[in-house]
């Protein structure tokens, strides 16, 4: 009882800068956290070679064991033999009449891809992979800034963790956007707590371009965005008066819009529609009302995939790929996604968003993947727990489930000290801290049923922040504990 109060003291000194010392009995117990210093240009130079240097030497055990298949998850290779052809920027774009694009990819992440493919010679993915890599490792200098931003001192530690991210590692090593898509969302997570701590014209303006080019790898950002420029507006130290703020907000959404703007063009010229890409209705019913069912009902995936299917070539009077089998399987996505009611939408949320809290990143990794198991989506059960059951269960799945389970230890280790950070960061600094937890109530909103390590990753960097909070209060208390036993 003691210790825990003790612990709870310690919590009160880091939401306070006043507060500088602990006091127990006649004894003195320095603490100053404000007296931190800031975050160097050479920590942020050890927590980018760090970075690098764990991605690469992955990187390297993965090609060895793996070659260049290790890189390669199911959507790879289509991506990577369209970036074979080197499409210039105007047929990514769309604007070229002589060539395709790649509807499945925006145009950023497409445009990286080629210009990567067949770097070096005989393994065309490699040069993206490196690429990817560096990013990454930029990514966690941004997550050591922003966590920064909150409390001096957390940043290193938050870079630390970062580098040391197995799903960040595993991710990169992936021949997908994914992050690329973090670095840039990383960097509007960062624009977006300095916007909060001290509004500026600058900053604003660097939330909007990397909110834009977030949304120019990836288009899961793009719904998002108004949500939370519309919550910084309420966010943002109040001492700047609200006409400033508003206009920090209308630059910001203007820069976003025009960084925006080439994917919306090209689908305006191609298709007739504002929206940034023509894959929605696809996606709605061919992977979201699927997955709803078989949360819900238990029913198949590939059996719901197949009677949508058949349905949407009833409606259509043309090949599905035509601008109008779009809209019309986006109708019939919506029909057949509440057609039940409110109730299975709810069971497959709620589900996704667990799975995608608690899924190791070992799922993700090329290793893990080429062990012989069953699809999760594919294992039989009338609901999320029937599920889980029959798939650890399954004896194909034996290897796998054990190496998952291992990782599920460490993931439940995490997640209680995720909320222990969430707590100490919200004592430090609350409207922070609420931006940090819509910034994950967003992308798990967005992610619904559909669940993988990949879909998570753009909350890690917020798991690292808060991690970091909570890495901090503990060493801090250790040291002093350590301290009083000396004395």
């Amino acid at each position: 009882m003691e210790s825990l109060e003790e612990l709870c003291e310690v919590l009160k000194l880091w939401a306070s800068s006043e507060n500088t010392h602990l006091m127990e009995g006649t004894a003195r117990v320095e603490y100053a956290p404000s007296d931190a210093s800031r975050l160097t240009a050479r920590a942020l130079l050890l927590v980018f070679a760090f970075a690098l240097l764990i991605r690469l030497i992955a990187l390297a055990c993965a090609f060895h064991f793996g070659g260049g298949e290790a890189f390669m998850s199911p959507d790879s290779g289509e991506f990577l033999n369209r970036a074979l052809l080197r499409p210039g920027l105007t047929a990514i774009l769309g604007f070229d009449p002589d060539q395709s694009y790649d509807k499945g990819l925006m145009p950023l992440a497409a445009w990286l891809m080629s210009i990567t493919a067949g770097l070096p010679e005989g393994t065309p993915a490699l040069g993206y992979i490196v690429l990817q890599c560096i990013m990454d490792a930029m990514t966690c200098v941004v997550i050591a800034a922003a966590a920064d931003t909150i409390r001096r001192g957390w940043g290193l530690w938050a870079g630390m963790l970062a580098a040391a991210n197995a799903t960040q590692v595993s991710i990169a090593l992936l021949y997908l956007a994914d992050s690329i898509f973090l670095f840039f969302a990383s960097v509007a997570l960062f624009a977006g707590l300095r916007l909060i701590r001290q509004p500026g014209w600058g900053t604003a303006l660097g939330l909007g371009a990397a909110l834009g080019l977030a949304g120019l790898t990836r288009s899961a950002i793009v719904p998002l965005a108004p949500c939370f420029l519309v919550l910084l507006f309420w966010l943002m130290d109040k001492q700047t008066l609200w006409p400033r703020r508003l206009a920090h907000l209308i630059a910001a959404t203007c820069i976003f819009a025009v960084v925006l703007s080439p994917a919306v063009i090209r689908n305006v010229a191609d298709n007739g529609t504002i929206a940034i890409t023509n894959q929605g209705g696809v996606h709605l019913l061919y992977w979201v009302v699927p997955l709803v069912r078989n949360f819900a009902e238990g029913t198949p995936v590939n059996v719901t995939q197949t009677s949508a299917r058949n349905e949407l070539n009833r409606r259509l009077a043309q090949p599905d790929t035509s601008p109008d089998a779009e809209r019309t399987a986006k109708q019939l996505g919506w029909e057949m996604l509440w057609e039940k009611g409110l109730l299975p939408v709810f069971q497959a949320w709620s589900a996704g968003a667990m799975l995608n809290l608690t899924i190791p990143a070992a799922a993700d990794a090329p290793i893990l993947r080429s062990l012989q198991h069953e699809s999760f989506y594919e294992t039989p059960g009338e609901n999320i727990v029937d599920k889980i059951h029959a798939f650890l269960t399954e004896p194909k799945n034996t290897a796998f489930v054990t190496v998952m389970s291992i990782s599920a230890a460490g993931v439940a280790i995490f997640l209680a000290a995720l909320i222990f950070g969430t707590v100490v960061a919200s004592r430090v600094h609350a409207l922070m801290t609420l931006f940090l937890l819509a910034w994950v109530a967003g992308f798990l909103a967005l992610n619904g049923p559909i669940a993988a390590p990949k879909y998570r990753l753009p909350i890690e960097p917020v798991w690292m922040i808060l991690a970091a909070a909570a890495l901090c209060v503990s060493i801090s208390w250790i040291r002093q504990r350590l301290e009083l036993a000396r004395r």
